[in-house]
Parts: structure tokens; C-alpha cells; sequence
């Protein structure tokens, strides 16, 4: 073959190779590639390269008929950079975002308006700033807007329209400031399921005229704000709401007996606030509520046996209130608890029949302590075998210590601490390697150092202080506890030395 030729058909191998590859990646490649090399980090990025098809690169997802872009993908890839050189304009048939939890910074650049066919954006967990866009509100078919945990500030109120498409909205973590925001207030968001607000400087009282706002929201969080004032009554006109949190405010009054005509309500926390009065029997009628948080409060009276009629709760936390009288018994009705927290109320108190709550199979988290609860721990009581967290302490509960506790293979807690619980902790030689905190102070406890925790490895604390224990502390605690930060053994008869 002449020089000449073989020369020529390299030249067209070559341009045809060229050719290839830019036909393989396009425009809509080629400006990735370019908001690539901006970049500070893209080590993520890696398939994004002209050597691949611009459909096969990680987090791109393309139509199957046109071959058109349609999908940005590429959440927690620790990307670094700007938006600024992002090409929207290139991009006429993209529908998805999705950027969250990644360290892009600087402001959203405007003319993201120029991508007419996006319905989901998130953006959610970087270090934007600046005012959120009001343009951003022209994209006329956006479904999904997730700005949350970045740092951007309230968007100019008088040119933020709405998009009929609108479905969530979520602008937690932010810094937002003022009332309740004027830009959604002035508008009508017949479409609008998910308004989430949460972890902003939002202040004042919350609108009378919500249900006029967004008559159809599922979901409704203010919480870790600065609201204030009473929760309206026209909430309960919110027919449709299966989430309300207000938690972390500074609300005051009570809570509304009309909350009962939310009937579809899963989720209530108004915990971290200063409500005050008893908690209303109506919460009862709530059939499918399935957490219900009103902690660190000031709620006070008894605890109504109509809340029993809660039969589909999976957490219940009452703590740190000012309520008085015993648990009602129907509390056992409730099966599907996962976690139930009673703690520092002071005033709640009496007889409580641990075995009645045998047949919470689910529960992992159960804490009564601090409060002055009477009786003995029934062995029933261990059928709960999911058991995570037990936190007994500082009540006036007696009797023995239940062997059978050794037998949860869950149990991480177990605090016992100021009660008056007697007599020796039974021996065991079932694996205990789940424990992490064992704290059975201030009891009067007898007997010699418990062997049933030997095989607790990841034990972290032990308190066995303020007891009657004696004999000679063993030498397999240096090796059994390998993790152990905190040992207290004061104030018992122990003797021997610490093998360490």
C-alpha cells in the first residue's frame, strides 16, 4: 500500500473517531463537560468523558426515543463549584435535578428559568447564598422545589408568582426572616401537598387563613422557628393534613380540641414549646395518628383514658411535662408502639403494671423515669423482645431484679438507678454482648459482682454504685470491658483492686 494512501486512511480513521465521539456526546454532553472543568471537585465525575456516551455517564439519564438528556442525577458526590457555568439553555428536554448533599456554592444563577421542562429540582444540603430566585417560580411545570440546608434568604416578595404545578415546597435550613412568608401568603397554592419551613428565623403568629393559602397540604413544618401565639383554630380546616409539626417555637394556650376533624393526621410533634393545659381527649378520635410528640411543655392534669383510643401509635412522647395520675391501662391496646417515653413529669405516678405492656412485641424505646411510679417488675414484662432502651430510674419501683432481662438480645440501656429494688442480681451465661450502658445505682441491691454481663464487650458505662454488693471485684472486667469509659462502683463492699 502506497505511503500516500495508508497516510489518508489514517486521516479518516481519525476524523471519523473524532466525528464519532462528538456525535456520541452532543451538545447536551459537551456542556456538561464544561460545567465539569469548572469545578473544583468532580473525582465523581469520572464517566463523564468523551470517550463514553454522554447516556452512560454516571447520574445521566436519557430518553429512550430521542436520546435527549431528561435526567441530572448525581446527589452525594462531592461535587465543589458553581452553577454559574451551567448551560440551561442547552438543556430543552430536562426534567429532573438532582444536586443535593454536595458543596456547590454561590447564588442559583437566574436564567435557570431556561429550563422549560423541569419538574423536580433539588438542590438540598449545599452552601448556596442569596436570595432564593424569584424566576425560579416561572418554571411552569416544577412539581418538586428542594432548596433545604443551604443558606439563602427570602426571594423579593413582590415579582414571586406561582406555578399552578407547584407540589412541594421545602425551604427548611435556611435564613429565612420575618412573619410567615409574604411570597407564599400573597398567593393562592391550590396544588400545594408539602410546605416545609422548618430551621429558619420565621417568626409571629401562624395565618388564620391557611386553608384558603394551600387547602389541600398534606404536609405542614414550622418547626425550629421563632412562631408564636396560639395554633388557630383554623388549622383543623386543614382537612386533608397527615403532618403537622410546630415543634421548637414559642407557642403558647392550648392544643385545639378541633384538631380532632383532622382525621387522616399520622404525625403531630408540638414538643419544645410552652403549650399549657391538659391534653385534650379529642387527640383520642385521631384513629390513624401514628406519632405523637408533645414533650418539653408544660401540659399538666391527668392523662385521659381516651388517649388508649390511639391504637395505631408507633411513638408516644410525653416527657418533660407536668402531668399527674397513673398511665391508663388501655395504653396496652396500643400494639404497634416502637417507642414510648413518659419521662420527668414528677406528678405521674401510682401502681404500673409492667406485664400489661407484654404485648407491645415492636417497642424498643420504653422510659418512664423520674417519676414516682410504684411496684415490682413481673417477668411477663421480658416478652418484650425488642427491647432497645429501658430506662426505669429514679422512680419508687421495688421488688427483684428479673433474671430474664439478660435474655433481651437488643437491650443497649438498661438504667435502674434510684429505686428500691433488693436482694442479688441473678447469674446468667447468655450472651449480653448488646449491652453498651448498664446503671443500677441507689438501689439495695446484695450479692457478688454480676457475672451475667461478662460477654458485654461494648459495654460503655457501668454504675453499680450506692448498693450492698461485696466480695472481691473480678479480674475479667479489664478484659471483658475493653471499651468501658465510665465505671462506678462506689458505695458498696466490694474489695480488691481494678484491673487495669
Amino acid at each position: 500500500m502506497a505511503p500516500k494512501f495508508r497516510k489518508l486512511l489514517c486521516l479518516s480513521a481519525t476524523l471519523c473517531v473524532l466525528l464519532c465521539t462528538s456525535s456520541a456526546i452532543g451538545s447536551e454532553g459537551e456542556a456538561l463537560l464544561k460545567w465539569k472543568d469548572t469545578l473544583l471537585n468532580s473525582t465523581s465525575l469520572s464517566s463523564w468523558s468523551r470517550a463514553n456516551p454522554t447516556c452512560s455517564w454516571v447520574g445521566i439519564v436519557c430518553d429512550e426515543a430521542t436520546g435527549y438528556v431528561n435526567e441530572l442525577d448525581v446527589p452525594c458526590s462531592d461535587l465543589s463549584g458553581m452553577l454559574d457555568a451551567f448551560s440551561f439553555a442547552t438543556f430543552r428536554h430536562l426534567e429532573i435535578i438532582d444536586l443535593s448533599f454536595n458543596n456547590l456554592f454561590g447564588a442559583i444563577p437566574t436564567n435557570i428559568t431556561l429550563l422549560v421542562t423541569l419538574t423536580i429540582l433539588y438542590l438540598d444540603s449545599n452552601d448556596l447564598v442569596g436570595a432564593i430566585p424569584y424566576q425560579l417560580t416561572k418554571l411552569t411545570k416544577i412539581r418538586v422545589l428542594g432548596l433545604r440546608y443551604n443558606q439563602l434568604t427570602n426571594p423579593d416578595a413582590a415579582n414571586f408568582s406561582v406555578s399552578p404545578s407547584l407540589q412541594n415546597l421545602f425551604l427548611c435550613g435556611n435564613k429565612l426572616t420575618g412573619t410567615f412568608p409574604l411570597f407564599i401568603l400573597k398567593h393562592t397554592f391550590v396544588g400545594l401537598q408539602k410546605l416545609h419551613l422548618s430551621r429558619n428565623a420565621l417568626s409571629g403568629l401562624i395565618p388564620e387563613n391557611l386553608q384558603d393559602i394551600a387547602p389541600n397540604l398534606l404536609h405542614l413544618d414550622l418547626s425550629s422557628n421563632m412562631f408564636s401565639g396560639h395554633i388557630p383554630r383554623s388549622v383543623s380546616k386543614l382537612t386533608k393534613l397527615y403532618l403537622l409539626y410546630l415543634a421548637e417555637n414559642n407557642f403558647t394556650g392550648g392544643i385545639p380540641a378541633e384538631l380532632r376533624n383532622i382525621s387522616g393526621l399520622g404525625h403531630l410533634d408540638l414538643s419544645r414549646n410552652m403549650f399549657s393545659g391538659g391534653i385534650p381527649k379529642d387527640l383520642g378520635e385521631l384513629a390513624i395518628l401514628h406519632d405523637l410528640n408533645l414533650s418539653w411543655n408544660m401540659f399538666s392534669g391527668e392523662i385521659l383514658k381516651e388517649l388508649g383510643n390511639l391504637t395505631a401509635l408507633g411513638t408516644m412522647d410525653l416527657s418533660w411535662n407536668m402531668l399527674s395520675g397513673s398511665l391508663p391501662r388501655f395504653f396496652s391496646r396500643m400494639q404497634y408502639m416502637l417507642s414510648f417515653d413518659v419521662a420527668n413529669n414528677l406528678h405521674l405516678g401510682g401502681n404500673i403494671l409492667l406485664e400489661e405492656f407484654s404485648n407491645w412485641t415492636y417497642v424498643m424505646l420504653f422510659n418512664i423515669a423520674n417519676n414516682t411510679f410504684t411496684e415490682s417488675i413481673n417477668p411477663d414484662f421480658c416478652q418484650i423482645s425488642t427491647l432497645e432502651d429501658l430506662d426505669l430510674s429514679d422512680n419508687l419501683l421495688s421488688g427483684l431484679f428479673p433474671g430474664c432481662l439478660w435474655n433481651l438480645d437488643w437491650l443497649v440501656y438498661m438504667d435502674f438507678s434510684r429505686n428500691a429494688f433488693f436482694g442479688d442480681v441473678p447469674t446468667s451465661t447468655v450472651d449480653t454482648s448488646s449491652l453498651e450502658y448498664v446503671h443500677l445505682s441507689n438501689n439495695n441491691f446484695t450479692g457478688f459482682f454480676m457475672d451475667a454481663i461478662k460477654s458485654s464487650n461494648r459495654l460503655l458505662s457501668l454504675d453499680l454504685g450506692g448498693n450492698k454488693f461485696s466480695g472481691t471485684i473480678p479480674t475479667w472486667i479489664g478484659i471483658s470491658f475493653p471499651l468501658i469509659r465510665i465505671l462506678l462502683l462506689r458505695s458498696n463492699i466490694f474489695h480488691g483492686s481494678i484491673p487495669w
